[in-house]
């Protein structure tokens, strides 16, 4: 019975840290497209001439430099991984 439990918690884990990592993935993405703000997390973005700027706390990001940014698929494993 317990193994029947371990083996069930494991899954549980698996299957939270695989959308831990996937959320992670999406948020990145949108920092890269200008869809979300880099300094406070805000999605009300205004896009323009290669800049994001945000419409709540005003910070204005390079989309070049953003983008040329790279996080490895090793990098969001050993961020999101648990505990």
């Amino acid at each position: 019975m317990k193994l029947i439990g371990g083996l069930i918690g494991f899954v549980i884990m698996t299957v939270i840290w695989l959308q831990r990592q996937r959320g992670m993935k999406n948020r990145l993405a949108e920092f890269d497209d200008g869809r979300r703000c880099i300094a406070c997390h805000a999605t009300n973005m205004t896009v323009a001439d290669g800049k994001a700027r945000c419409n709540q706390c005003f910070h204005t990001s390079d989309l070049a430099a953003l983008r040329a940014a790279v996080v490895t698929d090793q990098q969001i494993q050993d961020v999101t991984r648990p505990q």
